[in-house]
């Protein structure tokens, strides 16, 4: 399987099934090591498996990905935002192949105003522009992006399809988070907490830098039988 490096970053890469549902992370955030080297691009390989481990049946598959480049997450200090409440939501989905983390009835910030007066706006999904690629034609695309938290409680900027782009703060153990924006086209802010009165906020900044690219399909005759 063939990855286009047409700009700097990480790279995530998805296995698809014929209706789109991704059914295998193949790579998430990971750097150029990771991948075989070729002369026009990075090669890598599937092993069949979903992100269960089961097999995957034989048909009709495809890949595809982001390159991740000049995304900036940094922390917020949260005794700086006014207006705040509680109220109770569920927790995120976590990115695939992890186990759910939830916290029922969880009282958390649902809503609030920056100093600025411009309010916060919770999204399921926010849709993003993205940096056109050259090989393919210079078409820019577009993603919807959300948050997860991954098996051990860590939370994860993806794609609303569930691959993981980025991962926002490497502490374990979160219970939920939530992603919003104060105006659109503007700066992302995520919230993130254990589950107690302990509530963490960041900002995610330089969102559009980031590239689509597609591998293409492929048909696959089952485990075993490439």
């Amino acid at each position: 399987m063939f990855v286009p490096p047409p700009m700097e970053g990480t790279i995530s890469l998805g296995i698809y099934d014929q209706t789109g549902k991704l059914v295998r992370v193949l790579h998430q955030a990971a750097s150029a090591d990771e991948f075989v080297a070729a002369l026009d691009g990075f090669i890598t390989h599937w092993d069949g498996l979903d992100d269960a481990g089961k097999p995957m049946p034989p048909g009709h598959y495809s890949a595809s990905g982001y390159m991740v480049g000049d995304v900036a997450v940094k922390a917020l200090d949260f005794n700086t935002l006014v207006g705040t409440g509680t109220t109770a939501a569920p927790a995120a989905s976590p990115v695939p192949g992890a186990s759910p983390q939830t916290s029922p009835g969880v009282e958390h910030i649902m809503w609030f105003e920056f100093p600025d007066g411009k309010p916060f706006v919770k999204r399921d999904r926010i849709h993003i522009g993205l940096v056109g690629n050259p090989l393919d034609r210079d078409r820019a695309g577009s993603v919807y992006l959300s948050v997860s938290l991954d098996a051990n409680g860590r939370s994860w900027l993806q794609t609303a399809g569930g691959l993981p782009l980025k991962q926002i703060d490497p502490q374990p153990g979160m219970h939920w988070v939530e992603i919003g924006q104060s105006a659109p086209g503007g700066p992302l802010t995520v919230f993130q907490s254990t589950g107690d009165l302990s509530v963490q906020a960041f900002e995610i900044t330089n969102i559009a830098d980031m590239m689509a690219f597609d591998c293409g399909g492929f048909d696959f005759a089952g485990v075993g039988k490439w």
